[in-house]
C-alpha cells in the first residue's frame, strides 16, 4: 500500500470543479459514465472535475455510502479512461468548513495499457483530484485528505 497525505488548504490544485450545464458535456459525462461497470446508459453527474491545461477529467460514477465503493476514473478529454481506481471514503469531524478530515482506502487501481509507463503520473493526478474532491465532492469543509492507494495493476 502507498500511503499518501497531504493538507488540502495549502497546496494550489489544477483541477476544478465544472458543472454539467449543456447538451455538449452531459453527451460527454453520458460517454464516461459507460466506463463503469455500475451505469445503466445515462449520467447521473452533475460536476466532475477537470484539468482544463492536461482535458484530464476525474469522475465519481458510483458509490458513496459506508458499504458502497467509490468507483473513480482519471479520463482524457476523447472519454478515453487512464486510471480506474475502486475504494472507500471514511470522513471524520464535524462538518463545517475546513474541519473534516478524508480518508481514501482505495482497494484496487487499474491503469490502461496504452498509459503504460505514465504509472507514477497518472497515481499524482489521482492524488491530486481526490485533494480537489474533498469530502463527498465538497472541498470547502474539507481540512486534509489521507489516501492509502494498493500498487496499480496494468492491463
Amino acid at each position: 500500500m502507498i500511503d499518501i497525505f497531504s493538507e488540502t488548504l495549502e497546496q494550489p490544485m489544477p483541477f476544478v470543479f465544472e458543472d454539467i450545464d449543456s447538451p455538449a458535456k452531459q453527451e460527454k459525462a453520458d460517454a464516461f459514465a459507460r466506463l463503469s461497470p455500475f451505469s445503466r446508459g445515462r449520467a447521473d453527474l452533475k460536476k466532475w472535475l477537470v484539468d482544463p491545461e492536461q482535458g484530464l477529467y476525474f469522475l465519481n460514477l458510483s458509490g458513496g455510502g459506508p458499504d458502497s465503493p467509490y468507483y473513480l476514473v482519471l479520463a482524457d478529454a476523447d472519454g478515453t479512461a487512464l486510471l480506474q481506481a475502486r475504494g472507500l471514503q471514511s470522513v471524520s469531524g464535524p462538518y463545517r468548513p475546513k474541519s473534516v478530515d478524508v480518508v481514501w482506502d482505495i482497494d484496487s487501481i487499474t491503469i490502461a495499457a496504452h498509459a503504460r509507463g505514465q504509472e507514477e503520473h497518472l497515481l499524482a493526478r489521482l492524488r491530486e483530484a481526490l485533494d480537489a474532491y474533498g469530502s463527498f465532492g465538497n472541498p470547502e469543509v474539507t481540512r486534509s485528505v489521507r489516501a492509502n492507494l494498493p500498487a496499480p495493476i496494468v492491463r
